[in-house]
């Protein structure tokens, strides 16, 4: 790791030597650019982030990876804008616990991307500092989505049962203990699809999971050590609901069933990812 470490520090120091003090009208870079982060997908579910003794919903971040191609080009001295086009890992993690039965939801969501940001050098001796802002589109080419069911239906039925009967023995005396006594795997298997214990993975894409195309806002600021590396630190904000359609046809499906549908009561998805980046200038 030191090694590493050092080696990274050297690439910095002897580039910061050659750093070029202005992006001059007229010029092209192209690089390639790897990193990662972290990223997770926000909602509205009212019970996110839930947290009690029995009852527990958590959303969580999974590792990001991205990389691919970058290019800019220099409108005006300093003031640039910036594409690419990359690879992306998206997605995050739920996690429900409910009287014992904890189910795990982890959702992979592989895209290309391309972002477009316009950019503005600000010079600081031997490094650039270069806030960046722009829209990026995306196209979801693959993913899975694996479902993990730890308990059972059974058990978790056993624990309602449970603190039923201690509420009713707290409020009008002793009625000793309900219990639900039931293993719950088949009922498991059919409601869930899962066994307990077990896993099982669907595609994040397509039919009654994730819309292909997605749109955000990129924001990030990156510090140039030289004309041929940068470091840049940024936010992917997502600004539609990767599961408009499926939203949707469960919304119809309810109307057609004659329920009623509170408009925007679905949860509304989006992605969002905190990522760092190395470019690399070809020159």
């Amino acid at each position: 790791m030191k090694k590493i470490l050092l080696t990274v520090f050297s690439i910095f120091a002897i580039g910061a030597s050659s750093f070029a003090q202005e992006a001059n009208a007229g010029d092209f870079n192209f690089g390639i650019t790897v990193g990662g982060g972290l990223t997770k997908i926000n909602t509205d579910n009212p019970y996110e982030d839930v947290n009690m003794e029995e009852l527990s919903y958590e959303n969580k971040f999974i590792a990001n990876i991205q990389g691919g191609l970058v290019f800019d080009y220099a409108f005006v001295d300093n003031f640039f804008v910036e594409g690419g086009l990359t690879f992306q890992r998206k997605g995050g993690k739920t996690v429900v616990n409910m009287f014992g039965m904890e189910t795990t939801t982890t959702t992979n969501l592989y895209y290309v991307e391309v972002p477009i940001t316009l950019n503005y050098r600000i010079n600081l001796g031997d490094f650039g500092l270069i806030p960046q802002v722009g829209p990026y589109v995306a196209f979801g080419v693959g993913g899975k989505t694996k479902t993990k069911l730890d308990g059972s239906l059974g058990g978790m039925m056993n624990g309602m049962f449970d603190m039923l009967g201690d509420a009713m023995n707290s409020m009008t005396g002793d009625y000793g203990d309900l219990d639900y006594d039931y293993d719950g795997s088949d009922f498991d298997t059919q409601l869930t699809g899962v066994e307990a214990d077990e896993s099982k993975d669907d595609k994040s894409f397509g039919d009654g999971a994730a819309d292909r195309f997605d749109f955000g806002l990129r924001m990030g600021v990156g510090l140039a050590f030289s004309e041929k590396v940068k470091l840049t630190l940024g936010y992917d904000l997502g600004l539609l609901d990767i599961y408009r359609s499926a939203s949707k046809d469960a919304e119809d499906a309810a109307a057609a069933a004659g329920n009623a549908v509170e408009s925007g009561a679905s949860a509304k998805s989006k992605n969002g990812t905190i990522f760092g980046t190395l470019t690399f200038y070809i020159k």
